[in-house]
């Protein structure tokens, strides 16, 4: 069941809102909003927000910004719904994160597909996010000690060479060899040399 949390300063709006999305099979709640709305989405992040702005320059608006600059609640969708057909409401909502705008009265057939659609589109976005960590992840490590590679080494050495230069601080490299390495694997075997090196890299 979708969580969907409306943040409206109406209280009696917020309610009717709340209830027609419980009947539309949402787990609905509503809150004020400001540093209340803020608290519940940090605390326990629903699938998407219904934040109710009257205009452009509604203070409910803050609550927008407050929402998108946070790490913890960025990624939230959030539906404006708003009582004016002002274009400036609508722009610069978008404009500060919104996923999309749906005018007051409310069809709620309509706000319910459109929920669905940027509950959807957020969890692709976040999925994607994973996957590209991912691959990030096992581009720049060592699939044997998973430690980082040669590839990643180059890439930060010249960032930390750069660093040192710039503020004029001495750099230290270390650099470690495993004697009779290769009598290792003769004698051992491969499987044994692995664990060496597994080993050693658990050491460093």
């Amino acid at each position: 069941m979708i969580q969907a949390l409306i943040v409206d300063a109406d209280a009696n709006r917020a309610k009717d809102t709340e209830f027609s999305l419980q009947q539309e099979g949402y787990e609905a709640k509503s809150s004020r909003p400001g540093h209340i709305c803020l608290s519940i989405c940090r605390r326990n992040p629903p699938a998407i927000v219904l934040l109710a702005i009257d205009f452009w320059q509604d203070e409910t608006i803050n609550t927008l910004i407050e929402l998108k600059s946070s790490s913890q609640t960025k990624n939230i969708p959030i539906i404006i719904l708003s009582s004016c057909d002002d274009p400036k409401t609508l722009i610069y909502s978008l404009d500060l994160g919104a996923h999309q705008c749906v005018q007051l009265p409310i069809d709620y057939c309509v706000l319910s597909a459109r929920i669905r659609s940027a509950v959807a589109l957020s969890k692709q976005i976040r999925q994607l996010e994973i996957s590209n960590q991912e691959l990030l992840q096992l581009a720049s490590t060592d699939a044997l000690t998973h430690v980082y590679n040669r590839r990643h080494f180059l890439s930060q050495s010249n960032t930390e060479f750069a660093r040192a230069k710039r503020y004029g601080r001495e750099l230290s490299i270390i650099m470690i060899d495993i004697d009779e390495f290769k009598a290792v694997n003769d004698r051992y075997g491969h499987a044994a040399g692995d664990l060496a090196l597994i080993s050693l890299a658990e050491c460093c």
